[in-house]
């Protein structure tokens, strides 16, 4: 059987994504990518969904029966995110298909097979809940045939690439034209810690792009929990103030408006409103 994988990460890292990379840059990149959220179903339906079922196999069941996700997956990679959340019942039927790819549809005696990858995923510690009982040893040992750890987004030397990314991503979404970070709000983003990773750094960078008033992006957009973080801000000496950004467009147009608002791709105004706005400074 194809070697099994084992993500282990907090949640919204980004497991979902690396294991859509993992899968187009494996030899079954040509087969099915089938992901399934172990943890989005009741423990009545999780089984049928996973392995599939038969005709008759339960009240309101589609007449002719159905295909579960390691049907659909085969020839290319299930993957199982929240792998914890499986019932003991679905991780007995787990096990055996991992052993030698056979499974029965729910409400079936016939045995079929499948020729899956299973890439696996868990915000949880298996370890423990192997402890308490709560999940297989043995289904543990074959999930986790190699695995990987996924750092967190406050414990990575990059954040300010993906808030760029995510800004840009924004930006996108919006529709909102050119924008920029000011130094005190990329200050803020690179401070807050993050507990909900990717999925909090783009809701925050969202919500903020969507009432910045063009073309930069001020701490006071940002959502309050952010601004509320303890954490001591982080400047970043590679990306220049706001004020140091249009001083160094005037500079370099000679004291020319025009051309230091089409440098920095604003309107003239918004020059000379910034401007205003730092003489009236106490």
């Amino acid at each position: 059987a194809p070697l099994a994988l084992l993500l282990l990460a907090e949640t919204g890292t980004g497991k979902d994504v690396l294991a859509r990379a993992i899968h187009e840059a494996s030899p079954r990149s040509n087969g099915p990518f089938v992901a399934l959220n172990c943890g989005a179903f009741t423990p009545s339906l999780l089984q049928s969904e996973l392995f599939g079922y038969g005709p008759g196999a339960f009240t309101g069941a589609v007449r002719n029966g159905r295909a579960g996700f390691v049907e659909v997956a085969s020839g290319g990679t299930l993957f199982l995110d929240e792998v914890a959340d499986l019932t003991p019942e679905a991780q007995s039927a787990l096990l055996r298909f991992l052993e030698d790819g056979s499974f029965y549809r729910v409400g079936e005696t016939t045995t079929r097979l499948a020729d899956v990858r299973v890439v696996s995923a868990t915000s949880r510690d298996l370890t423990s809940l192997v402890r308490s009982g709560a999940f297989r040893d043995d289904l543990l040992y074959r999930l986790r045939g190699s695995t990987l750890s996924l750092p967190p987004l406050r414990a990575r030397d990059d954040l300010s690439t993906l808030i760029d990314l995510m800004l840009a991503r924004a930006i996108e979404t919006l529709d909102c034209g050119p924008l920029r970070l000011s130094a005190s709000a990329s200050a803020a983003l690179l401070a807050y810690p993050w507990p909900g990773n990717f999925r909090e750094l783009h809701q925050a960078i969202l919500a903020a792009a969507a009432v910045a008033e063009g073309p930069w992006l001020e701490r006071s957009d940002l959502p309050d929990h952010v601004l509320a973080s303890d954490a001591p801000q982080r400047m970043p000496p590679s990306r220049p103030s706001e004020a140091d950004a249009i001083d160094a467009a005037l500079a370099s147009a000679n004291g020319n408006v025009s051309e230091a608002a089409r440098q920095l791709g604003v309107a003239r105004s918004t020059i000379y409103r910034r401007q205003r706005r730092r003489q009236d400074s106490p």
